[in-house]
């Protein structure tokens, strides 16, 4: 049995809806990529604030040593001048 060259070309042609389906499974792996990146860096980001929590009640020194961001440094200075504030407002009460 010979095919024809027109008859082996429409063959491997895909139809519409076999097409239509490889695109929308390209486009369900492609938002499952960027829903999987994204949930990724979310997941860094709070792990990266709960560290930065913890770190904010060292001191000042030993923050600026260790080579802490400066607004986490200026955040634990203001706690501490914020404490004692209020400790002075309750020996003073």
């Amino acid at each position: 049995m010979t095919l024809h060259l027109s008859q082996s070309t429409a063959a491997m042609c895909p139809t519409l809806p076999e097409r239509f389906v490889a695109a929308a499974g390209e486009a369900a792996r492609a938002a499952l990529g960027a829903f999987q990146a994204t949930w990724r860096d979310q997941a860094a980001h709070a792990d990266q604030g709960s560290a930065y929590k913890l770190m904010a009640d060292i001191d000042e020194h030993t923050l600026k040593d260790i080579g802490a961001p400066n607004w986490l440094i200026a955040e634990a200075v203001e706690r501490k001048v914020a404490h004692h504030r209020r400790l002075l407002e309750l020996y003073r009460s």
